[in-house]
């Protein structure tokens, strides 16, 4: 059955980084498997992202991302994600967009069913959050709480089991 281990946490930490790095492992580790990566979503929306981030574009990011793990996953047997659906529905929250983060939650919640491992990349210990004209927010306190908004949905979403799915780096 086809799983996926995805990379999540604020932007500037390192993810797609390491979801490179994760796709080299699984492939040595299954050398009989076909591995795919899931690149970030929300670098390729034509909507404006982050603090800018608008309603239109919140909901792009999330759809688009479920799409592509339910593409991926019919293809594949290891797919690895960088990003999860949960972290659009953090940062349509933190944009605001309150009754439509609501309503991805509500959504998400049956669907996380298809990660096998969440590696959440914590801002304190991974601090790469450049400039590079898709991630113009390097503003702490806008990451923090996008990092925040992460963990109590997490906490919500997997209850009982959070600790066996997320590994925290």
């Amino acid at each position: 059955m086809s799983y996926i281990i995805a990379l999540s946490g604020s932007h500037g930490t390192g993810k797609t980084t390491d979801t490179f790095r994760q796709a080299t492992i699984q492939k040595t580790l299954h050398p009989s498997k076909t591995i795919a990566v899931i690149p970030e979503q929300a670098s390729l929306s034509l909507y404006p992202i982050n603090k800018q981030g608008t309603r239109s574009g919140q909901l792009w990011i999330f759809t688009r991302q479920i799409e592509q793990e339910l593409e991926y996953l019919g293809k594949f047997d290891i797919v690895i994600s960088d990003r999860t659906a949960v972290d659009s529905i953090a940062y349509t929250y933190v944009a605001g967009f309150y009754e439509l983060a609501g309503s991805m939650l509500s959504l998400v919640q049956n669907h996380t069913k298809v990660y096998r491992k969440i590696i959440f990349k914590r801002i304190v210990d991974n601090n790469f959050c450049y400039e590079d004209g898709a991630r113009e927010s390097s503003d702490a306190v806008f990451r923090q709480a996008v990092e925040d908004q992460m963990l109590l949905l997490y906490r919500i979403i997997f209850k009982d089991y959070l600790s066996s799915i997320m590994e925290f780096r």
